[in-house]
């Protein structure tokens, strides 16, 4: 196999493709556009179409809207950890650990120490896993991209390398 993922290429690749030619994400399942509106806009937009998982339009734009409000609560919650001396890097490799089970899925894996998204998801973990481990990865290079500490930020980037390639070990 090639060299391995990177969390920090892909959202490169993705931001340089919706410049030059955003033509090219229509493909994409959830449509990278859909992980910054709020459930109201993607509803709005007809997204739920090129989500292709199951369940009612408005369900689906909830609980993707659910999962990245709660992925940006645990993204803050390790900046304010790890700035109050309190291990944010610990935090994110324990949300890692319980995001990156060992198919098969019996539930739907989720840190442990955070509340489920509501409303429920729609359809199998089998299915849904994978695609909220690369929300969450692309979620958690963003911050790695943003934060001028190179501690935290290699942090959030490994998390997220490490989301992305389970991603695809589950898809």
């Amino acid at each position: 196999m090639g060299s391995p993922i990177s969390a920090a290429h892909t959202a490169q690749i993705l931001r340089y493709l919706a410049r030059t030619h955003p033509e090219a994400l229509d493909g994409l399942d959830p449509h990278p556009p859909a992980l910054a509106l709020t459930a109201s806009q993607v509803s709005a937009l007809g997204v739920d179409g090129n989500l292709r998982m199951g369940g009612a339009p408005q369900q689906q734009a909830e609980f993707w809207g659910a999962v990245r409000r709660t992925v940006g609560q645990v993204a803050e919650a390790a900046v304010v950890a790890e700035q109050t001396g309190r291990g944010g890097r610990d935090l994110l490799k324990s949300v890692v650990d319980d995001m990156c089970p060992t198919p098969p899925y019996r539930e739907f894996p989720w840190p442990k120490r955070w509340p489920v998204p509501v409303p429920p998801n729609p359809i199998g973990p089998e299915f849904v896993t994978p695609a909220v481990q690369v929300v969450t990865g692309l979620m958690f290079q963003a911050y790695a991209d943003r934060i001028a500490d190179k501690s935290l930020s290699g942090a959030f980037g490994e998390a997220a390398d490490k989301l992305l390639a389970a991603s695809l070990r589950n898809a």
